[in-house]
């Protein structure tokens, strides 16, 4: 058993330096191909050691388990890490092909004027009604309000009789 967790862990640290190889290396097919091929060994051994762990003394099983769970975890990260640089290639290569699309594309002479001045249309149209809403503001509301806090307030009985003497009444 130890051999072959020795083997395997070995195995695991193989396929974890080809990564660096993979992003940079132009022939990156034959490179995940042998990458692959080192997870499916993993995992091989794996399966292969989890039988012998069941066959270690009763006393060095759970450290034996625990050393598999550890490989078989590291298989996965392993695995995980080459579908997500699969992916990324493939939305490079997407992405250039797409730049490719338009800069290649030519337009004819009905397709020259392009507009892309919405978002500065749109802020200048947000400014102004801003500044319009703001000038409202301040004729219509500002006056009254500056005239009530420039007169001191006094207490409602008092208001109440000088709203009443200056009732008109006629008899």
């Amino acid at each position: 058993m130890e051999s072959l967790y020795y083997q395997t862990s070995q195995l695991i640290q193989e396929t974890s330096n080809l990564f660096p190889k993979l992003e940079n290396d132009p022939n990156w097919e034959s490179i995940e191909n042998a990458i692959q091929l080192k997870i499916n060994a993993i995992s091989a051994n794996c399966e292969r050691l989890d039988v012998l762990v069941f066959k270690t003394p009763i006393n060095e099983r759970p450290m034996a388990k625990m050393r598999v769970d550890q490989l078989k975890y590291d298989n996965k990260h392993i695995q995980a890490s080459l579908n997500n640089t699969a992916s990324k290639r493939r939305r490079r290569e997407e992405e250039k092909t797409e730049r490719e699309q338009l800069l290649s594309r030519r337009f004819g002479h009905d397709h020259t004027e392009i507009t892309v001045d919405y978002l500065g249309q749109e802020q200048n149209s947000l400014q102004n009604s801003h500044r319009n809403v703001d000038e409202m503001l301040n004729t219509v509301t500002l006056p009254p309000v500056r005239k009530a806090n420039s007169t001191e307030k006094k207490p409602a009985r008092n208001s109440a009789v000088a709203l009443f003497q200056n009732q008109q009444f006629t008899f």
